[in-house]
């Protein structure tokens, strides 16, 4: 099967490379997103891959996306509506298109204190909706953060590949029509800003682990701003680790 890959994932390029289902035509990605590794490999297969930065880039390339098939993952634009209508193109979302649409669903699973979420793989039909092609529940363990439930998701990628696969080949049939499931906005500074008087230690904690990534949570005090990476409830007082804020 002929594809192109959109995204900026390592483990996905992985997977697809590794995978002698696919063959891979090209690959679009965003600017300086992948990783040195990952171009060397798509060096040698001799892959030509294409670093976007706005929308109307990808007008550019309407070619490539005309292959048997589309598989996107981890893709920071959204696709013009003239691309989607003439293309044939599947998306990975981490979280579940019914209640979590979106930029940043892992956070806000995290930040919602979610005790399980989606790995959803649908045939674009819209902004995060489509036909479901497959989905894995995944369950969000109190210590979760952001780079561990990323991780746990992500090993649903194979057997969603397996799904896809004999989905289009007309093994299996396509799943439900998902429209108008809950859109959640990109998380912003308020969300993960710490406020001690009125978080609970639960509360705090769903927000250091939201941007483990960052660095964790923020925290505004006498006009400083620190970045908050750690916080321990001990004899009834929270106890949190601080400094300067930095942004990464």
């Amino acid at each position: 099967m002929k594809i192109t890959y959109v995204g900026y994932s390592d483990v996905m390029i992985g997977l697809l490379l590794a995978d002698s289902r696919f063959q891979i035509m090209s690959v679009i990605t965003g600017k300086d997103k992948l990783s040195a590794g990952t171009k060397d490999a798509i060096k040698e297969r001799g892959i030509p891959y294409f670093e976007v930065t706005e929308k109307k880039d990808l007008l550019q390339l309407r070619q490539e996306f005309l292959y048997d098939a589309v598989i996107m993952y981890e893709f920071g634009l959204i696709l013009p509506k003239e691309i989607t209508e003439e293309s044939n193109i599947y998306n990975i979302h981490p979280g579940d298109i019914d209640t979590n649409r979106g930029a940043h669903p892992v956070r806000w699973t995290i930040l919602l204190g979610e005790t399980e979420t989606k790995m959803t793989m649908y045939r674009i039909d819209g902004i995060d909706e489509g036909y479901i092609i497959g989905e894995r529940a995944c369950t969000v363990d109190a210590d979760d953060d952001y780079l561990s439930l990323k991780e746990k998701m992500e090993g649903f990628l194979p057997c969603l590949l397996d799904r896809f696969v004999d989905v289009y080949m007309g093994k299996l049939p396509i799943g439900r029509l998902s429209k108008g499931g809950a859109y959640r906005r990109k998380v912003e500074e308020a969300d993960y800003r710490i406020n001690p008087d009125k978080d609970s230690y639960s509360v705090i904690k769903r927000k250091i682990n939201a941007m483990i990534d960052f660095g964790g949570a923020v925290l505004v005090s006498e006009d400083k701003k620190y970045r908050v990476s750690r916080a321990d409830l001990i004899d009834g007082q929270i106890h949190m680790s601080c400094e300067p804020f930095i942004w990464k």
